[in-house]
């Protein structure tokens, strides 16, 4: 073999092996954030189960300023708004809802922002069950993931396609 084809091949070899490397060790700080993200939904479950508004918005979770749409499309600006709304809520119309949430799709925009989408369902005491589905953008801040904006869209099924639509289109002039 000739020296520059042997000065070729080791320089391949070597340059594939620290390729490998830089690879792997990239993703690995990457799985430990996703578990680290998945157990931050389980432990929200654990908190809207216990119907614990400042466990479910507190500054372990959340900015100061996060933004938070509801399933109807109201907007809640900053995390003290969020607990008191949390808090009434726990302590009304949610105080009997048990919550499990699937982590359905962690994308990372950068190394330290996350976008991630769920699936939430929720049973009312012994009623059926309900899904939404959410999208959080969540940010490393402190070696923590918080929230910073979320949006929740309820589940519904799909319209039943023998019934006729409920308004009719209107015909241009």
């Amino acid at each position: 073999m000739r020296p520059i084809h042997l000065y070729l091949s080791i320089y391949c070899v070597a340059t594939v092996v620290t390729l490998t490397t830089l690879h792997v060790s990239a993703q690995e700080p990457r799985l430990g954030d996703e578990q680290a993200i998945r157990q931050r939904f389980a432990d929200l479950d654990t908190a809207w189960s216990h119907h614990d508004a400042q466990q479910i918005t507190n500054a372990q979770t959340a900015v100061a300023d996060a933004d938070y749409i509801n399933l109807t499309g109201g907007w809640i600006k900053g995390r003290e708004p969020f607990v008191g709304v949390m808090t009434k809520l726990q302590a009304g119309p949610f105080h009997d809802i048990q919550r499990h949430t699937v982590v359905e799709k962690i994308r990372f925009i950068r190394p330290d922002v996350a976008v991630v989408i769920t699936t939430n369902v929720d049973r009312h005491g012994d009623g059926p069950p309900s899904e939404s589905r959410s999208t959080y953008i969540l940010s490393k801040e402190g070696g923590r993931w918080l929230l910073n904006s979320f949006q929740n869209t309820q589940v519904a099924a799909p319209p039943d396609a023998s019934r006729p639509p409920q308004s009719t289109p209107r015909t241009p002039q």
